[in-house]
């Protein structure tokens, strides 16, 4: 697992240290990468003084660029097999919306000699439900197997 991010490489470790992540991530200063994949959108000067607020940096502290642009990344995710075929890929315009982790997960090829606990193997399961009907359905599940587990 790889985060690519548009922070500059000390505001990176700074976010992975704070975060307590285990793996890298890659610094794409002025989001370079993200523009060439066609996944980035600029900032205007209401929102970029905002997100300036938010981390009390300017922005070319935040993102490490030279001359205070303000382009950003759409976030995200893809899984990638080691033959170079992109098995899932999540991107979305709003910025709060994220791959859900068991998707992920479900894309991933499976470890070799590895039992998925009983809650990796609901949750797999859940998503493929989830994948499977409509969300009223769907909500309505949820709720009664929150009902019985909160009954025990």
């Amino acid at each position: 697992m790889v985060a690519i991010s548009p922070q500059s490489v000390e505001q990176s470790k700074v976010t992975r240290n704070k975060a307590g992540l285990n793996f890298p991530i890659l610094s794409d200063v002025g989001s370079e990468y993200a523009q060439l994949l066609n996944i980035t959108y600029v900032l205007d000067d209401n929102m970029k003084t905002l997100v300036e607020s938010n981390a009390g940096k300017i922005f070319a502290e935040i993102n490490g660029t030279k001359d205070g642009t303000a382009v950003l990344p759409i976030p995200a995710t893809y899984v990638i097999q080691t033959d170079g075929r992109v098995s899932y890929s999540f991107l979305d315009t709003d910025f709060t919306k994220r791959a859900e982790p068991v998707d992920v997960l479900n894309a991933l090829p499976p470890l070799v000699n590895r039992r998925l606990s009983l809650s990796e193997r609901i949750d797999v399961e859940m998503g493929k439900l989830r994948d499977s009907f409509p969300e009223h359905l769907m909500q309505i599940l949820f709720g009664a197997v929150e009902q019985l587990s909160s009954e025990g």
